[in-house]
């Protein structure tokens, strides 16, 4: 029995570009990072996303037998803009927004929360610049572990 590889950027990236409400927001770029680094990437008017697994990778906890785990890892959706204060968090609201509404099932997870959102000051000129952190989790995934 094979389980669905879990790639946590990716799946929010996916999830973002989907389902975000472009009648009340352009969307921004976005883009999906292997790691956090330094910005590199043009901030267009419309804002830059930037999707990356946290580092510390997958934090994992067996769950009765040893046969099954359960699986979590947080993601950080770091948000910049060159516009407004309050367009950053025009756009912190919306990736909020798209993450509530898809709590439950996002597969191959079964749960993604946001933990928190919060933004950084004063490290460049009329640039804004904020992150949210989620957490996604897998319940019950089969292990190789056999009797």
């Amino acid at each position: 029995m094979t389980t669905t590889p879990a790639v946590p950027a990716e799946t929010i990236y996916n999830l973002l570009v989907a389902d975000w409400d472009r009648a009340n927001l352009p969307l921004p770029n976005i883009v999906q990072r292997e790691t956090a680094e330094e910005l590199r990437e043009e901030i267009p008017d419309e804002g830059l996303v930037l999707v990356y697994a946290e580092s510390g990778g997958v934090r994992s906890s067996p769950r009765g037998n040893m046969m099954y785990k359960d699986e979590t890892v947080n993601v950080i959706i770091d948000v910049w803009t060159l516009k407004s204060h309050e367009h950053l968090y025009q756009l912190q609201g919306e990736i909020l927004r798209t993450i509530e509404e898809n709590t439950m099932d996002v597969s191959p997870y079964q749960l993604v929360r946001p933990l928190s959102f919060a933004e950084e000051y004063g490290k460049t000129f009329q640039a804004w610049h904020g992150d949210v952190r989620v957490e996604l989790s897998r319940y019950a995934i089969r292990t190789g572990y056999t009797i």
